[in-house]
């Protein structure tokens, strides 16, 4: 059997809009009227595609929710009968004067169908094809797109079928087409211009795409795809060289109906000589037939180290803990391998950044006495960290991974050479999930967001002690707390200037936990600015008086 793509001429596609709405079917009057005609003519209709209704607006042209559908001249549709072999009708040039539609007309002077006859029709047209109405091709490999934003090379992977019906008396037939896959647009940013895009690749974590199989025009729902071969993978080939820093690509692709509402869908965009990849995740929506889905892809913010000088990482292991084996490191955006307590890894300078990802639902401790640490030889190059903390969680779906089991503690204790911390975004926090995180990380001048308004025990137990290059203290959101969530969590922070923990205790209900804010900013010597201003009166007191918080003289609050 020949491929599809290499016998058809594709039709027009244009997105034009992004608010649901129903599309205009084929008058049904149409057949009726059609036993008056003397040749018995062919009427075609393709219907356009619906958007997703629950999509956001973007730049594209807004008219009535629909993508919108019509012929090509050349464009070739296939007719089945009940019996015998197929036929098939080439879409005829427009009259002069008239624009392309999603209808088309035969006239039957030239030949007819039979009358009271059983047809049905699919596009595009397979010459090479037995004629089996439950069982007509579909191919989805091979896909490209020249060009940003371009729809041009969908039509011939836009599959479409009626299903049977009968001619009138005199030949004349109407068929009204529907389409039997899924119109995806994929949106990424591209961060640099002059970047030679080749390939955008969806992967999901099974085998969910069908890229070769058949549909059947005799179901009286839709037209059910049954896959042939099916992959981990959808591919749509490109060729594109962007123009901007940070351009916004879109690429179109067509899919057999599938539900991915349940999956994150890992996307790889690969671009230059070298096919190097940037790698990007979205989360999956259902994809149901002769409907459109924009896919929003983030790219994926990988923990990553830098330095302007050559550096070495490598990782201690304390206790009995053994290192996750899906944990993996990359140097200059070069190939992954597995991170081991055995491996020395140089970065930075002419060497490039340092990443790291995995799918280690435990984070790298499991315990306080059992725990990976982030070394570095040179104490006298500092590195800068970046990337979100939840990419060693599970970095294919890290915007939406549990990380109620999730422990770093002590994971960078000691790293004087540490000027920045990764994001830790997290809201659900495993007891002792940041113990001692960065202890003693004397470089360390600003500390990460701490979103979380629910604590667990021990959660930032010692988490910035010894920072003695920290200025500023994050915002301390939560009001829920836990036994010493709190315990020393900024004990020697001497150039400590200012925080706030306005809502530290705020609601009548607020459980502080025993002892959770024992020490908590003990030897803080240079405090000026402690924002108190929503606690009770007896936690001001607590704080200041009892835990050793030596107050500065120009403390407010004092």
């Amino acid at each position: 059997m020949k491929k599809l793509h290499e016998l058809t001429i594709g039709f027009i596609i244009a997105l034009l809009a992004l608010t649901a709405c129903e599309t205009e079917t084929l008058d049904s009057n149409k057949q009726q009227e059609n036993d008056s005609d003397k040749f018995g003519n062919v009427y075609i209709t393709g219907k356009d595609f619906s958007w997703d209704e629950n999509e956001a607006r973007t730049s594209l042209n807004i008219e009535d929710g629909l993508a919108k559908f019509s012929w090509t001249p050349g464009d070739v549709v296939g007719i089945l009968p009940n019996e015998g072999e197929q036929g098939f009708f080439t879409i005829p040039e427009p009259e002069e004067g008239e624009q392309l539609t999603g209808e088309a007309e035969f006239d039957g002077s030239l030949w007819s169908l039979k009358s009271e006859s059983d047809y049905a029709a699919y596009y595009p047209f397979v010459e090479d094809f037995d004629a089996d109405r439950t069982a007509v091709p579909i191919f989805y490999t091979g896909q490209k797109q020249v060009g940003n934003n371009n729809t041009a090379h969908l039509g011939s992977y836009d599959y479409m079928g009626t299903r049977p019906v009968k001619t009138t008396k005199n030949g004349g037939v109407a068929f009204d087409f529907d389409h039997v896959g899924a119109l995806v647009l994929v949106k990424f940013i591209v961060p640099e211009a002059g970047t030679l895009l080749n390939s955008v690749t969806l992967r999901a974590d099974s085998t969910v795409f069908t890229t070769v199989g058949t549909f059947d025009l005799t179901s009286q729902e839709g037209f059910p795809v049954t896959a042939t071969t099916t992959s981990d993978v959808m591919t749509m080939n490109v060729e594109y060289t962007t123009i901007a820093d940070n351009e916004e690509v879109s690429v179109y692709l067509m899919v057999a109906p599938v539900d991915l509402s349940d999956k994150n869908l890992n996307v790889s965009v690969a671009y230059g000589e070298a096919d190097e990849t940037i790698e990007y995740t979205c989360p999956g929506k259902n994809l149901q037939a002769a409907k459109g889905y924009m896919l929003t892809a983030q790219k994926i913010d990988y923990l990553s180290f830098s330095a302007d000088e050559p550096q070495t990482m490598a990782v201690k292991l304390k206790g009995n803990y053994v290192l996750d084996e899906s944990l993996q490191y990359s140097v200059n955006k070069g190939a992954w391998a597995q991170l081991t307590a055995a491996a020395s890894i140089t970065f930075g300078g002419d060497s490039g950044t340092l990443r790291l990802r995995g799918k280690s639902a435990g984070g790298m401790a499991t315990d306080i006495s059992e725990y990976a640490q982030i070394t570095f030889e040179n104490s006298n190059v500092s590195v800068a960290c970046s990337g979100d903390i939840r990419t060693l969680v599970d970095y294919e779906n890290y915007l939406t991974a549990d990380t109620d089991e999730a422990r770093f503690c002590y994971l960078f204790d000691g790293c004087s050479s540490l000027t920045s911390a990764p994001e830790l975004p997290a809201t659900t926090l495993a007891d002792k999930s940041y113990f001692g995180m960065f202890r003693k990380c004397s470089g360390l001048a600003t500390a990460p967001v701490l979103p979380a308004t629910t604590l667990t025990t021990s959660c930032y137990y010692n988490m910035f002690y010894g920072c003695t290059n920290l200025t500023s203290a994050p915002e301390l959101p939560a009001t829920t707390l836990a036994d010493m969530c709190y315990y020393n969590m900024f004990y020697g922070c001497t150039d400590l200037l200012y925080l706030d923990i306005s809502n530290f205790t705020v609601g009548e209900n607020c459980d502080l936990g025993k002892g959770s804010d024992s020490g908590m900013f003990w030897n803080c010597t240079s405090l000026l600015d402690l924002r108190l201003d929503n606690c009770y009166p007896d936690t001001i007191n607590r704080i200041i008086s009892s835990y050793g918080f030596q107050v500065n003289p120009n403390n407010k609050n004092a």
